[in-house]
């Protein structure tokens, strides 16, 4: 503004004195400046000095003529011009720290804007850098320092930043940057560079290209971060994945592992989620729950196969489990398509699928229950054995004195004659006979401890079926009053035995059958004798009644020694202990069916002859009454035989 002022005065000052010519003088010198001084300002020294020319202008034109009338004139007006002057000097000063104090503040401002710039290049590891194409000079901020690890002094080059790019990397950079120039298009390039210190870090630079007036290229501006920690970061996140990926593989190949060997296992697995849905069952379970593979399994469908009465025994287990105790092992009933069966359960808390759930064990124990019965059994039998064989020979050697004994005076008094009444030495002969009929029967009871507890030392191929048609014959007098008989034989070979064993054997059988079935009426009820076969090497004999059954508390001590339902006199409880006996020795099995009210079968499996050596047709000979594979039916109208029946004398 002063500038323009001092130009408008030079402007004028040259006008006035091309008008009135070098006359005027500079007499008003003096008075212009007392004037200013008298202003009291620079402002009005100012004007006076700027008004010495005007003066001189002025005297140039007047001469003396103006004398001093003349200086007063122009000392007023260089008052007036004076003190507008120093207004506009006051506004000018005032207006000049205005722009001053702004242009301070404008530079803190930008030194703030470039610390804080700075601190987020650091913070973000991004540098920036102007690249002049044409000199190749470059121009990059603190951060890239900091990036290469380089001394903020060095002054920066494009030599410099190539050198500690990677050997590996540095032709690939600098064919990125011309060709950038060149296409005139945006640089994206990842490399590695060599810190000062040795280290090695990734980088990722970016830029853009600038023109000239021209439009040609002239510098290329951009930014270089140090992206090392994500690098880092991303191969650890790789890692990470690739392990979590490892461990998914693993875990759903151990899955599958699980649930083929869950599927192989002959023992059934059901895996509960905690709201008591069914999450698997395994094949075993399929089978023996009836579940078809592939359809949906109810919440309950598995809890409703325990038998009411055990089912708190399960609930509780599960109770257990799911609070991570050990529940135990426990017994319980179980509906299967097999019928009821005894299972053990046990229970455990696992992971499945990504959720806590119950697996429950349930194994099918009835058949190992079953064989622990018999083993029971056969070591009770056992021991039973070897006190009846005691017994036996403690009672057989008095009793044979006794036998002895009563033989002889039946015979004497058989001819003797005695004075007295006749009717005395009747009785005396019957008491004598009854002593020796129940010495007997003491006797056969002494036999048949024998047999129970010693087997038969010579065994041999033995015809079934004529050992059948002997033991029917002996015991048809008791048959033939309460029922039909009926023989369904098959074509059977021989069976590995003791002729007379078995035949006591059947005889127990067929006589305990008959004992079943009241006595009246014979043509409505029935006992069977079947014989077939077992797969290749097994004979069976069934004898089957229609009799009164056999409770199920009984039958687990149907076969012990001396135990008995009759009435006292009417058995000994020896006759189906014998006969388990028999089988036992001859490497068979017998087992019973029986149901209270309908009957029962009582089923023995005896092992095959060897036919070495022996043709096949003359191992049995064939029957005119009986033909292979027929059924013949035996009533009183047809009987065969009749079993004599000696009635036990009575006084």
């Amino acid at each position: 503004m002063i500038l323009a002022a001092l130009a408008g005065y030079a402007l004028a000052f040259d006008a006035i004195h091309r008008a009135i010519g070098p006359a005027v003088g500079a007499f008003s010198f003096i008075p212009i400046l007392v004037a200013g001084a008298l202003s009291g300002s620079a402002a009005g020294a100012l004007a006076g000095i700027i008004l010495i020319p005007v003066n001189a202008v002025l005297f140039r034109a007047t001469g003396s003529v103006l004398g001093s009338w003349s200086a007063h004139i122009v000392s007023g007006l260089a008052g007036v011009f004076a003190g507008a002057i120093a207004g506009r000097l006051r506004d000018l000063r005032v207006a000049l720290e205005e722009a001053l104090r702004q242009k301070t503040e404008a530079a803190r401002a930008l030194e703030d804007r470039e610390a804080q710039f700075s601190l987020a290049q650091e913070a973000s590891h991004a540098g920036n850098w102007v690249l002049e194409i044409g000199t190749g000079s470059i121009y990059w901020s603190a951060e890239i320092y900091r990036i290469l690890g380089i001394d903020p002094r060095t002054t920066p080059t494009r030599e410099l930043f190539l050198e500690h790019v990677h050997p590996e990397d540095r032709a690939a950079v600098d064919d990125s940057v011309q060709r950038s120039i060149q296409e005139r298009s945006a640089l994206a390039v990842e490399h590695r560079i060599v810190r000062a210190d040795g280290q090695i870090r990734f980088v990722h630079a970016s830029g853009q290209i600038l023109a000239d007036e021209s439009g040609r290229p002239s510098k290329m501006v951009g930014t270089t971060q140090d992206i090392s920690e994500r690098k880092e970061h991303a191969a650890a996140l790789r890692a990470a994945n690739a392990e979590l990926a490892a461990a998914h593989t693993a875990a759903m190949r151990s899955r599958d592992n699980f649930r083929k060997i869950l599927e192989t296992i002959p023992d059934v697995v059901v895996m509960t989620r905690m709201d008591g849905s069914i999450a698997f069952v395994n094949g075993s379970g399929q089978s023996m729950f009836g579940i078809e593979p592939g359809s949906p399994i109810k919440t309950n469908s598995v809890l409703e196969r325990v038998l009411p009465e055990d089912r708190p025994v399960l609930m509780r287990r599960r109770e257990l489990a799911a609070a991570g105790r050990d529940p135990g092992e426990a017994t319980v009933r179980v509906l299967t398509t097999r019928g009821v069966r005894e299972c053990e359960i046990n229970g455990l808390r696992v992971d499945f699928d990504g959720e806590p759930a119950i697996v429950t064990m349930v194994r099918d124990v009835s058949e190992r229950r079953e064989m622990g019965r018999k083993l029971a059994l056969a070591e009770r039998m056992a021991s039973l054995g070897t006190l009846a064989g005691g017994v036996a020979h403690e009672i057989n050697n008095p009793l044979s004195y006794v036998l002895g004994n009563l033989r002889f005076i039946s015979a004497e008094l058989a001819g003797m004659k005695v004075q007295g009444p006749p009717d005395r030495l009747t009785e005396v002969r019957l008491v004598a006979g009854e002593a020796l009929e129940g010495a007997e029967r003491v006797r056969r009871i002494v036999q048949d401890l024998h047999a129970f507890s010693r087997p038969s030392e010579t065994l041999g191929p033995v015809d079934v079926h004529r050992v059948l048609d002997l033991a029917i014959n002996m015991a048809w007098s008791q048959i033939r009053y309460r029922a039909r008989l009926v023989k369904d034989y098959a074509d059977i070979p021989p069976v590995q035995g003791d002729e007379s064993r078995l035949n006591q054997l059947t005889l127990n059988l067929l006589v305990n059958a008959a004992q079943a079935i009241q006595e009246g009426q014979p043509a409505e009820n029935e006992i069977r004798v079947v014989t077939r076969m077992m797969g290749a090497d097994r004979v069976v004999i069934e004898i089957q009644d229609t009799g009164c059954g056999i409770p199920p508390e009984i039958r687990s001590r149907m076969f012990e020694p001396f135990f008995t339902t009759k009435p006292v006199g009417a058995g000994t409880g020896l006759g189906l202990s014998i006969c388990h006996g028999i089988v036992g020795s001859l490497g068979g099995e017998i087992t019973v069916e029986s149901e209270v009210g309908k009957g029962s079968a009582f089923r023995v499996m005896l092992p095959a002859a060897p036919q070495v050596g022996v043709p096949a047709p003359l191992l049995h000979e064939p029957r005119a009454s009986l033909g292979s594979g027929r059924q013949e039916s035996l009533c009183p109208a047809n009987q065969i035989a009749q079993f004599p029946h000696r009635s036990a004398a009575a006084r």
